[in-house]
Formats: structure tokens, C-alpha cells, sequence
């Protein structure tokens, strides 16, 4: 646990970067000279220290000998047809990685549907978007240089009758995966026999163009456990992608135990004739790292995109100088947010997911 309890000081960024301390600054280091540098400064070694977006040496280019799998995956139709969540009941599914034992692959599946089920619910979701631009004198032909950062939490926790959580399907696949199909029945009253479940996530991601050159860095985690009132009980999971451009790392954890993960390219079968590569409107992603992957990513990144445009208070700083403009734009987000899965769809072996809310404020 103490692995798992030193994951969650990740989690006291957001508070770090509302107060954005000047302590960051070593004694001895001279700030810029201008505000808008300072507080950009600021906010880069907090966004990269805090947020590990600097532990990026480690990231290998994948190899080009990696295995290549031609069989392709074919999944179970209710995965892609789930019943619809009301009020009254949820249905959520959870995916285990690639390459695990059935009883650990069907754990690990139960307890991240549980998780996706406290997503679903009440989910409070803080934002913090900076934007630089370093806009040096275009008459002399030299080229605007900008960054745009991005930072998001998603924090929630559900707690319910062990009785009301029910696993309705369940599936074992021939990439190790064990995919479940959970329901939950809501508003009854607790027992003494509950569960309680905690997920934080956070999506991070950094874009900087310089010298007509574009680089983009980018964060993806969610973690959660599950605690039981009357049994002994304790799980949880931690799950991380660190992308570098074409770069990526991923660390898995479940009760303290590492995952190996996968080394294959994995393919599915497609769940429908309809050609989706060409709608530039909906978010999909590759699924060659297998189904939790791409669930996750999707998930998480629909639910930032999803509540961007209310609770905004914008801040801004500029400096005007002879051959230099420069400015700062930061924007702050708050929101809750209850949604249910609307569709899942694979296609040329990417995932394709949908979310529909439910509730907003």
C-alpha cells in the first residue's frame, strides 16, 4: 500500500497550481526579467515536475520487431449493445489487460467496472489550460513560438449494497483480456454489507510549436480501490500512459503487483460495415495496445471534452516590448457530471466511443 499511497500525492497538483508558489525557484536563481516569462516559468515546472511529464526518458520508440498478431479478436455482440442506464440502474463494462490469468484478468475487470460505474456518477472534474505565445518581431521573418497546456482531474466515489452490483456477461479472450458486463441498482437503501469506491484521474497534455516544429507530450492515469464496510477487502488498480509524440509508456499496477502487459499488436474484428476513418468528428483510438487502452483513453478524454464550456474564469498577463509581444491566458474549470456509455463501435482496428449525460452543473 505504500506504493499505491505514494501514486495518490500526484493528486495535490491541482491545489500546487491555483496557489502557484514562487518556492518553486531555487535561492540563487534570478527570475525573468518580464512577468509573462515568470509565471509561465511558474507554471512549466510545476506542470512537469508535479505531473512527471519530465520522466519521459525512459520512453522507447516501439520496436520494430514487435510481434504482429493477424488473428483478429472477435468480441461478443453485447459488448458493443449495452442496456441503457437510467435513474434507477447503471451498466458499465471493464476490461482487464492483455496477458493475465483468468481469476486475476476476471478481478481486475470487476473492480475497473466498478470504477467506470463511480465515473459515471457524480464525477467532480477540475481544469487548468494555460496558453503561452511568444510572439517575436514577424518584420525580421522570426517565427511565433506557443505552448498550450492542459491539465485535468476527475475525482468520484460510489459507495452500494454488494447485493445491488450484479455481473451480468462475462468473457475470456484469446489476448488473456477478461471484458465484463456489470449492473448496478441505485437509491436502495445501505445495508451493513457495502462497498466503496474511489477513482481519481487525471489527463494531462502539452503542445509546443517552435521554429515551425510541433512536439506534444501527454498524460493519461486513472487509479482506483475498493474498500468493503464488513469484509476484509482492499483492491486496487493503477493504471498510467505517458506518450512523447510517437512515443509511449505504460505502467500498470493491480494490488501492488506490476503487469507484464503485452508485446503483441492486437487486432478485432470490426462490429460493423460503417467507415468511420474519414468522420473527423469523432474521437477514436487504436486498439493495437488491446481493448483497456483504448476504453480508458476514450473514456477519460470524452469526459474532458465533454464539460469544457461552463464554470470558465479566464485570467491573462502581457508584455509589450520593442521586439516582443508575449502573453499568458490561463483558464480554470470546474464541473460535475453524470453520464451513461452510449455506444462502443470498432472499425479499421480502432475504438470508437460515445458518452450521454445524464446530469451537468
Amino acid at each position: 500500500m505504500r506504493k499505491y499511497g505514494a501514486c495518490f500525492l500526484l493528486f495535490g497538483l491541482f491545489s500546487v497550481l491555483i496557489v502557484t508558489p514562487t518556492s518553486l525557484f531555487s535561492q540563487g536563481n534570478s527570475p525573468p526579467v518580464n512577468q509573462t516569462d515568470f509565471h509561465y516559468l511558474k507554471f512549466k515546472s510545476q506542470f512537469e515536475s508535479e505531473l512527471g511529464l519530465q520522466d519521459i526518458s525512459d520512453l522507447e520508440e516501439t520496436p520494430s520487431n514487435i510481434n504482429q498478431v493477424f488473428s483478429q479478436t472477435e468480441l461478443p455482440e453485447w459488448v458493443f449493445n449495452l442496456p441503457n442506464s437510467n435513474q434507477s440502474v447503471m451498466y458499465a463494462i471493464g476490461v482487464s489487460d492483455p496477458g493475465m490469468s483468468a481469476d486475476s484478468a476476471h478481478q481486475l475487470a470487476v473492480l475497473r467496472t466498478k470504477v467506470i460505474l463511480a465515473l459515471m456518477n457524480n464525477s467532480k472534474i477540475s481544469g487548468l489550460n494555460d496558453y503561452y505565445i511568444s510572439e517575436k518581431d514577424l518584420k525580421s521573418g522570426e517565427i511565433i513560438s506557443s505552448v498550450y497546456r492542459e491539465y485535468s482531474k476527475i475525482a468520484s466515489t460510489l459507495t452500494f449494497n454488494n447485493t445491488d452490483f450484479a455481473v451480468e456477461e462475462e468473457v475470456y479472450t484469446n489476448n488473456g483480456e477478461a471484458i465484463i458486463l456489470a449492473s448496478l441498482h441505485k437509491n436502495n437503501p445501505h445495508s451493513d454489507d457495502t462497498t466503496t469506491i474511489n477513482c481519481l484521474a487525471e489527463v494531462s497534455v502539452s503542445h509546443v510549436k517552435r521554429n515551425n516544429k510541433h512536439s506534444t507530450t501527454s498524460r493519461t492515469e486513472l487509479m482506483g480501490d475498493e474498500k468493503g464496510k464488513l469484509k476484509n477487502l482492499s483492491n486496487y488498480f493503477y493504471y498510467v500512459v505517458k506518450n512523447n509524440n510517437k512515443q509511449i509508456k505504460m505502467i500498470s499496477y493491480f494490488t501492488g503487483v506490476t503487469l507484464p502487459g503485452c508485446s503483441d499488436i492486437i487486432t478485432y474484428k470490426s462490429n460493423s460495415t460503417q467507415t468511420n476513418t474519414n468522420d473527423t468528428t469523432k474521437l477514436s483510438c487504436t486498439l493495437q495496445y488491446g481493448l483497456w487502452y483504448a476504453y480508458s483513453y476514450l473514456t477519460l478524454q470524452k469526459i474532458v471534452l465533454d464539460f469544457k464550456d461552463s464554470n470558465v474564469n479566464l485570467s491573462s498577463l502581457t508584455d509589450q516590448h520593442t521586439l516582443v509581444n508575449q502573453n499568458i491566458n490561463r483558464v480554470l474549470i470546474n464541473k460535475v457530471l453524470s453520464f451513461k456509455i452510449g455506444s462502443l463501435e470498432i472499425s479499421n482496428n480502432k475504438l470508437y466511443l460515445d458518452l450521454d449525460h445524464l446530469t451537468q452543473n
